[in-house]
């Protein structure tokens, strides 16, 4: 399988897009880590680190807890799912 530089070198004009099997390992990782976060399982620093980026891009307000980066971790997997075309729409 070819490696991401490998792929943009070889054809530098052509957009890199995800493969669909990166796109069904990160369904399941969203899912996995959305699972974590409700359960209370996942350490601290991972819930810092995903609630400032997800601040830091719009996704999750100043004020919102684990239940609320866990809806944002939903959220990114459902338009993953879309775009994995998983749906005949959006759902």
């Amino acid at each position: 399988m070819p490696k991401h530089l490998d792929q943009v070198r070889a054809e530098p004009e052509r957009p890199v897009t995800l493969f669909d099997r990166d796109a069904a390992i990160l369904i399941g990782l969203l899912a996995t880590v959305e699972g974590e976060l409700r359960a209370g399982d996942a350490s601290p620093r991972l819930v810092r680190r995903l609630s400032n980026d997800a601040t830091r891009y719009g996704l999750l307000g100043a004020d919102g807890g684990q239940d609320d980066l866990a809806g944002v971790l939903i959220d990114m997997n459902q338009r993953l799912r879309v775009a994995r075309g998983e749906y005949d729409g959006v759902p």
